[in-house]
C-alpha cells in the first residue's frame, strides 16, 4: 500500500507505503524510480510487528519517512522516524510515544536541518485523541512536542514548514465546528506555540488529509466531504488567507443622510494589505463622540451581512434604523477567515435630516427647507392663474 510520493532532484520518484510481501511482517516500504517510473531500489525497514509508513520526504543528504511502529517503542503504537541515505540504506532511526497508542501521517524537513512531524496522540493528549507535532534536529532528537484538541477526537494528517519559520497542521476535528468531522487547520510559530484555528465544513463529515502554503501567503487543504458536492463522498479543496490581519480601513466618509439612515464609503481592504479579500466587517456608530480603539468596545454595532467587495475596490453601504436629527459618529473594523482583525479605521461624521424636513437645498449660499421651496411653488402658480 503506497501512501506517499515525492519528486526527487533527479527527476525521479520516491514512494513510501506498507508491505507484507517482503521484511519481516508489515514494514515500511521505499522504492526510488527513475524519471520513467522504472524501479532504481527499494528497501525494507521494520519489526516483528506491523509497520506502516505515511510519508516521505526528500533531506539534503538523503530520505526521512515518517509512520506508526508496533514493533519497537514505548508500547503501543509509535511515531518512527526512519533516515535514509540517497541509496535508501538506514542511517538511524528513533520513535517517540507513549504506553498508549500514538501514530505519524506526515513529516518535512525543516530549514534548520531538522524535522517536523505530524499525527495523532492518545499518549500525550488532553482528553483522548489530539493532534500532536513533534520537532526534532537533524539527528532525530525531539526538541519539542506539543498537542491540540479538544473533549473529543482531533486528528493531524498534514503538517507543512511555513515561510515564517512556523507550522501549518491540517486534519480532523470532532471537538470544534458544525459537524461530527470538519476540516482544521491549525498555524503555529516556530516553537510550536498555537497562532490560530480554523474549521470548515457543516453538519456532515469533512476531513483534510493534505495542506500546503500557497504563493500569495494563504493555504491550501485537500480533503473529503459528505457536507456539500454531488453524492456521498466528494473531494472538497478549502482555499484560505495568510492568517494576518488585514489593513485598516483609513478613507471611511459618511454622507447622503436621510430621517434614518447615511451612507458609508470606503475602500475595501486586503487581508495583508494586498493578499486576498477580508471576508467581515465589524460596523461600530456612536452619538457622543468620534470613535477610537479605546472606546471602540463601548460604541454600538450595527449589526449587518455585508460581504466585504474585492480588495482594493469602492464599498457603499448604509447604515439604517437611525434617529432623526442625530449626529453619529462611524468605524469599520475588517477581519479575515481566521478572525483577525485589521485596526479601528478612521471615524467620520454626519447627521441624520429632521422628521419631516428631509432635505435641504443650498440656495445663494443659504439654506432653505424643502418644504418652504416648495410652499414658494404653489403660491407662485396660484398667481399665474
Amino acid at each position: 500500500m503506497a501512501s506517499s510520493v515525492q519528486q526527487t532532484v533527479d527527476g525521479g520518484y520516491i514512494v513510501a507505503g506498507t508491505t507484507y510481501s517482503f521484511g519481516v511482517a508489515w514494514d515500511f516500504w521505499l522504492v526510488k524510480t527513475d524519471s520513467n517510473g522504472s524501479q532504481q531500489w527499494n528497501k525494507t525497514y521494520g519489526g516483528a510487528n506491523w509497520d506502516a509508513a505515511s510519508s516521505v520526504h526528500q533531506t539534503d543528504d538523503g530520505y526521512i519517512v515518517a509512520g506508526t511502529t508496533y514493533s519497537i517503542g514505548a508500547g503501543g503504537a509509535d511515531f518512527w522516524l526512519v533516515k535514509t541515505d540517497s541509496a535508501g540504506n538506514q542511517q538511524w532511526n528513533k520513535t517517540f510515544g507513549g504506553t498508549n497508542d500514538d501514530m505519524a501521517s506526515s513529516v518535512q524537513q525543516t530549514s534548520d536541518g531538522g524535522y517536523i512531524v505530524a499525527g495523532t496522540t492518545y499518549s500525550s493528549g488532553a482528553s483522548g485523541w489530539d493532534f500532536w507535532l513533534v520537532k526534532t534536529d537533524s539527528a532525530g532528537n525531539q526538541q519539542w512536542n506539543k498537542t491540540y484538541g479538544g473533549t473529543s477526537t482531533d486528528q493531524a494528517w498534514s503538517v507543512q514548514q511555513t515561510s515564517d519559520g512556523g507550522y501549518i497542521a491540517a486534519g480532523s476535528t470532532a471537538s470544534f465546528g458544525a459537524g461530527f468531522w470538519d476540516f482544521w487547520l491549525l498555524k503555529t510559530d516556530s516553537a510550536g506555540i498555537q497562532q490560530w484555528n480554523k474549521t470548515y465544513g457543516r453538519t456532515g463529515d469533512d476531513e483534510a488529509y493534505s495542506v500546503q502554503q500557497t504563493s500569495d501567503g494563504g493555504y491550501i487543504a485537500a480533503g473529503r466531504t459528505n457536507s456539500s458536492g454531488a453524492g456521498l463522498l466528494d473531494f472538497w479543496l478549502v482555499k484560505t488567507g495568510d492568517g494576518t490581519p488585514p489593513s485598516a480601513v483609513s478613507d471611511l466618509a459618511a454622507g447622503s443622510p436621510t430621517s434614518n439612515s447615511i451612507t458609508l464609503t470606503w475602500t475595501a481592504p486586503g487581508d495583508d494589505g494586498t493578499k486576498g479579500n477580508a471576508t467581515g466587517y465589524i460596523v461600530k456608530y456612536s452619538t457622543i463622540g468620534c470613535i477610537t480603539a479605546d472606546n471602540w468596545s463601548s460604541a454600538t454595532t450595527y449589526t449587518q451581512p455585508w460581504t466585504p467587495a474585492r480588495n482594493g475596490t469602492a464599498e457603499t453601504r448604509v447604515v439604517t434604523n437611525l434617529t432623526s436629527g442625530t449626529k453619529y459618529w462611524f468605524a469599520v473594523e475588517a477581519y479575515d477567515d481566521v478572525s483577525n482583525c485589521g485596526g479601528v479605521s478612521n471615524s467620520p461624521s454626519a447627521s441624520t435630516t429632521t422628521e419631516g424636513i428631509p432635505l435641504i437645498i443650498i440656495v445663494g449660499g443659504v439654506a432653505v427647507a424643502a418644504v418652504v421651496v416648495a410652499i414658494a411653488a404653489v403660491v407662485l402658480a396660484k398667481r399665474r392663474k
